[in-house]
């Protein structure tokens, strides 16, 4: 062992220089100098006490002291002495005070409860889906489908009855879902369950009871998908011709309506066919009157032009003709009064005169002199003719 009399001096002082920070005390012979701690030491201690405080306090604490929030979780901090709950689920990191709060995440992603097969495979796919229609008849549907997720607001209500995390996953849908389904799709017989409005009826009835029942324990229902149902053999002849009946008997329906609301179009049609063939009729009409009565006119004042010209021309014949009628007149009366003059002196010269004149008169008149035959050779011939 080293003797602390034999321990080297310590250097000098520079100029300037106040001490290395330590404070010693006088020198005992046989025992080494007291050291005073500086205050970085000190800082240094205080440190490593505050993060072996916070140390203990985080493993002695429940659930931590520093609390991470993710963008898909829902955090709820209790605090300790009120019993009230704070949800927040703003991404980031949460201090939670040790023994006066508590911090708990619930994660608020949508799950999916599948009703498929005839194996349970997990909590999230079971069996399919039997139902007992209202007539007594069976029935089972291979797919359904429910998503879910708990309502960010009911946090608290999540974790008091599921617990924390993804515990709302398993076994608390799988307790309402099949009671849900079937009292919603057994109000219906098995040929009213196949018709879609129907089927769309009891899908919304089955969201409702199972959204009610959910409520308590803050989840909700998404969206629920529910296949179309089977039957036995016998039952899916009768549920198809069934279907195609009132396939047809919905296509009929559609047709007369067709056919009603068309009948009314084609009504309104001819109508307006009929107004405008009327208005183009009375356009073509007024026309062809306009031009019947241009024509009756422009006939008119060519029939009164050529009136009035055969007037003015006929009065020109008739003063043409009564001037030669004087004329003619006028000279028959001369060659009369000749004539008579001519007779008044034949007279007066006697007969003799009279065969005179007569023979002057025959002597340009050509006789022909034929022989004397007999009427009944003139038939013959006339018969001979004809043959």
């Amino acid at each position: 062992m080293t003797d602390p009399n034999h321990f080297p001096s310590p250097p000098p002082l520079r100029p300037g220089q106040h001490g290395s920070g330590r404070r010693t005390g006088p020198r005992t012979p046989g025992r080494p100098p007291r050291l005073t701690p500086s205050w970085l030491e000190w800082m240094l201690g205080l440190g490593l006490a505050a993060l072996a405080v916070a140390y203990w306090l985080n493993a002695t604490s429940s659930t931590g002291t520093v609390f991470k929030v993710e963008d898909r979780t829902v955090a709820a901090i209790v605090h300790a002495f009120d019993g009230t709950v704070t949800l927040d689920d703003t991404p980031g990191y949460r201090v939670i005070r040790p023994f006066l709060e508590d911090g708990y995440s619930v994660i608020k992603t949508p799950a999916e409860y599948r009703m498929t097969g005839n194996e349970l495979v997990g909590d999230h796919q079971v069996p399919r889906l039997g139902v007992r229609a209202a007539d007594g008849s069976n029935a089972w549907f291979e797919d359904v489908r429910i998503q879910y997720a708990p309502r960010p607001e009911r946090a608290w209500d999540v974790l008091r009855t599921s617990g924390g995390d993804h515990a709302w996953r398993h076994g608390v849908i799988d307790a309402y879902a099949r009671a849900c389904l079937r009292d919603a799709l057994g109000l219906y017989t098995a040929e009213e369950i196949v018709r879609q409005e129907n089927l769309r009826a009891a899908r919304l009835d089955a969201t409702r009871r199972l959204d009610t029942a959910l409520e308590p324990h803050g989840l909700r229902v998404l969206e629920l998908t529910i296949s179309s149902p089977a039957f036995p053999k016998k039952y899916e002849f009768v549920i198809q011709r069934r279907q195609v009946a009132e396939q047809e008997a919905q296509k009929i329906t559609q047709e007369l309506q067709q056919l009603r609301a068309s009948r009314a179009d084609r009504i309104a049609k001819l109508e307006r066919d009929k107004a405008l063939e009327r208005t183009r009729m009375r356009t073509k009409i007024a026309g062809e009157l306009a031009a019947a009565r241009q024509s009756a006119y422009v006939e008119r004042s060519s029939a009164d032009f050529a009136y009035e010209a055969r007037i003015r021309a006929g009065e020109r014949e008739r003063l043409e003709r009564t001037s030669q009628a004087d004329a003619l007149v006028a000279k028959y009366e001369a060659e009369a009064a000749g004539v008579l003059a001519r007779a008044e002196a034949l007279a007066a010269e006697g007969s003799m005169a009279v065969r005179k004149a007569l023979v002057e008169s025959l002597k340009n008149v050509k006789f022909e002199i034929a022989p004397l035959e007999h009427p009944a050779d003139d038939r013959a011939r006339k018969a001979s003719r004809n043959l």
